[in-house]
């Protein structure tokens, strides 16, 4: 799971100024990985998030931080071309977003329940 350090750079720099991005508090969030089958090193990205957290993220049209009260912060960025979820240690998950994921995202109900992204390596699940 790693990213190109463009991404990495950009992110750094765009959390470190005073540019267009949101921040949320997640009363929920926790972010898990899988493998997608025991034969591939290929990785699912699963997070786990309130219902309210969710339904601002099917939302976005900036950069999202999610919060949680403890533990590390996940950061959405949308992006042009799709690039790998990756983990920072200073800023946390960052999860980039291409139009098409978060076309399929707006289309999910906002209710709990588990949602896998088609064509990518993320899910959610969603709770109350």
């Amino acid at each position: 799971m790693l990213a190109r350090m463009g991404l990495l750079e950009s992110l750094r720099g765009l959390l470190g100024r005073n540019k267009r991005y949101d921040q949320a508090q997640a009363s929920r969030l926790e972010v898990h990985t899988a493998n997608l089958s025991p034969d591939t090193a290929e990785l699912l990205v699963v997070i786990t998030l309130d219902a309210d957290s969710f339904n601002r993220l099917r939302r976005i049209d900036a950069p999202l931080r999610l919060s949680p009260t403890t533990g590390r912060a996940v950061t959405f960025v949308p992006v042009g071309d799709a690039k790998d979820p990756a983990l920072d240690p200073n800023l946390g998950w960052i999860i980039p977003v291409t139009r098409g994921s978060l076309d399929k995202l707006r289309t999910l109900p906002a209710t709990p329940g588990s949602y896998e992204i088609d064509g990518t390596h993320l899910a959610f699940v969603v709770t109350a």
